[in-house]
């Protein structure tokens, strides 16, 4: 028997709307420093903030650093490491609008893996 799920759908949705608008203000970064920056570079600085934001989050109590399951982590953090390289690098050379409208079609994939693959009905 699994332990019960305690969702918080407005924190959820907060967290959300926040994330959209950093992740839309860091592309437009991008395509203006693209021309003095690496690919490499930008994800540097990036992992260098996150850092100490994630471990303040921690300490606030918003979940933890230790992982309860080592492998699905990795195997999640090595391909979230290259979508990211594709993405942001693809903000170099593509007008925004472009690479968005293929951002938007990530619903879909994820429709299309939970039915094929973890086998889960289409509902409304």
């Amino acid at each position: 028997m699994s332990a019960p799920v305690n969702n918080r759908p407005v924190a959820a949705a907060i967290s959300m709307l926040c994330a959209m608008s950093l992740i839309g203000l860091i592309d437009n970064f991008v395509a203006v420093i693209s021309q003095n920056v690496s690919l490499w570079q930008f994800h540097v600085m990036r992992s260098f903030f996150m850092a100490p934001l994630l471990i303040l989050m921690v300490f606030f109590g918003f979940g933890r650093l230790r992982p309860l399951r080592w492998l699905p982590v990795i195997a999640r953090s090595v391909v979230i490491t290259i979508s990211m390289m594709l993405y942001f690098g693809s903000l170099g050379f593509m007008p925004i609008s472009q690479v968005l409208a293929g951002m938007f079609t990530s619903p879909v994939f994820v429709l299309l893996i939970n039915a094929i693959v973890l086998r889960q009905g289409i509902g409304p």
